[in-house]
């Protein structure tokens, strides 16, 4: 939904990018360091096989091959985080929410530990009574 689930409405998206965070954990680390050693010297034309075989979310500058420039893109940023994520989610902020809903889903936001897209739509506490 965009806009609030008004026509027209302002929309807002955050989309963060860690250059070097292969495996999209949100920090940059020695295992990305490691998922890229393991696969240098694949490419598109020699993809490999098995689990260490080209896969493109590791092509870390889009060249279509692993080499040194990806390994020298998670060196450069080894250590860096993504800014932490505002703690509301889609639903919260949807106007057609019934109010127990709205109230069960902003008490979860709440006292959620970590930011999550999906928590508020599978959990396992109920929403409804």
């Amino acid at each position: 939904m965009s806009g609030g689930a008004t026509a027209g409405g302002a929309c807002r998206f955050r989309a963060h990018v860690l250059p070097g965070d292969a495996n999209h954990s949100g920090t940059v680390t020695l295992q990305d360091w490691v998922q890229e050693r393991l696969r240098r010297s694949r490419s598109t034309t020699a993809p490999g096989a098995g689990p260490f075989a080209y896969d493109v979310l590791h092509d870390l500058d889009g060249d279509g091959k692993i080499d040194d420039t990806d390994l020298n893109i998670v060196r450069r940023n080894l250590l860096q985080s993504l800014p932490a994520a505002e703690r509301t989610s889609v639903l919260a902020s949807a106007r057609a929410l019934p109010p127990a809903l709205a109230a069960a889903l902003a008490a979860r936001s709440a006292s959620a530990a970590l930011p999550s897209a999906t928590r508020d739509l599978f959990s396992a506490v109920p929403i409804l009574n």
